[in-house]
Order: structure tokens, then C-alpha cells, then sequence
């Protein structure tokens, strides 16, 4: 696949500065998501974090479609790894193709979100997809996405989260990405 634009892995502050801030006060029942899976680097085998997701009430559902969007097909809380830390390995996500994520936490200093291209594949790959090894992965791009700001992510390009110290938590609104609003933020 051809880059067109440099917008096509994520767009984060400033660029997404009309979109107002979250409030934390809409936390209701929670669920595991996690994929046991592993990824092979360097000859060892890393187990994927866990990852919780946390729904929110149907004020701040309310809140999202009068202030962001009315286009999104979900929305929680996620919280990835553990109090000391771990690994999200190169996957894909399975239920969107774009994320709207407000970073709370970032679960350390030096986390990155690395993105990931398999040698001889496309750059976008089906959802779900987790390749078994870093091997064959191209690092394309790879950003420390700060609390307290808006993140646009590109949920079919695979993804990492590298380094966590701690539990990343953020709020995440799920796209499909024929919307309008994603197409505003990414043409």
C-alpha cells in the first residue's frame, strides 16, 4: 500500500485541538479482552498484557455524540498491562478500523505506540490479525502519545504498546472508516 498521507497511522494533538477534554466520572462495569497470544522478538517469547475494558454510562455516550461524534460504534475504558507493565503485542484490532483514544494514563515515561508493516503484506491488514513474530515486521513509525490529549488512530495497521511501566488507560471511541468524522481528520 502505497502513503499517501502521513495523517494514516494516527493524528494526536494539536491537530485534534476543537475536540473538548474527558471527564473520569462515567467508569461502570468492566471485562477482560484479552488475547493469549504470544510474539516471538529476539528468541523470546513475549505473552501479550492484559487488557481490560471498562463500558461507560449513557451520559457520557451522550456527552461523546453531542460534543465528538454521533458515527461511533463503541466506547469504554481500556486498560492495558499490569502495575508492572508488559507488552501489547503487533496486532490488529478486532471490532474497528479507527480509534479515537484520550490517553489518562500513560503507563510509564517511555511507552510507545510502535507501528508495524509484515514484510511482503500490505501495510493495512484484516482485524484481529497478530502476527507470531517481530521477525518479519518493518518499524514504520513509532510515537509516545502523551495524557490529556486526543489520539486518531489507524486500528488496521499493526500496532504495539512497547515499554509499559504501569497500566495504560485510555478512553477509546471505535470507527468504522467510511465516517464522516474520521474522513475529516485523516484527508
Amino acid at each position: 500500500m502505497h502513503v499517501k498521507n502521513p495523517r494514516m497511522f494516527f493524528v494526536t494533538c494539536p491537530e485534534l485541538p476543537a475536540l473538548p477534554p474527558v471527564s473520569l466520572d462515567f467508569l461502570t462495569e468492566t471485562f477482560h479482552q484479552s488475547v493469549d497470544t504470544i510474539c516471538e522478538k529476539n528468541n523470546v517469547a513475549i505473552p501479550n498484557t492484559v487488557c481490560t475494558r471498562h463500558t461507560v454510562d449513557k451520559e457520557i455516550v451522550a456527552w461523546t455524540k453531542k460534543n465528538i461524534s454521533t458515527e461511533f460504534h463503541t466506547m469504554g475504558i481500556n486498560c492495558h498491562g499490569t502495575p508492572t507493565g508488559g507488552v501489547a503485542i503487533p496486532h490488529t484490532d478486532r471490532s474497528r478500523n479507527w480509534v479515537l483514544m484520550w490517553i489518562i494514563d500513560a503507563g510509564g515515561d517511555d511507552v510507545n505506540t510502535v507501528f508495524w508493516q509484515e514484510n511482503g503484506f500490505d501495510v493495512e491488514r484484516d482485524p484481529g490479525y497478530y502476527p507470531t513474530s517481530y521477525r518479519d515486521l518493518i518499524e514504520l513509525e513509532s510515537q509516545v502519545f502523551e495524557p490529556n490529549c486526543w489520539v486518531l488512530l489507524n486500528a488496521k495497521v499493526i500496532h504495539s504498546i512497547e515499554n509499559l511501566q504501569s497500566v495504560r488507560k485510555s478512553v477509546q471511541i471505535s470507527f468504522w472508516e467510511d465516517t464522516d468524522f474520521v474522513r475529516k481528520w485523516t484527508n
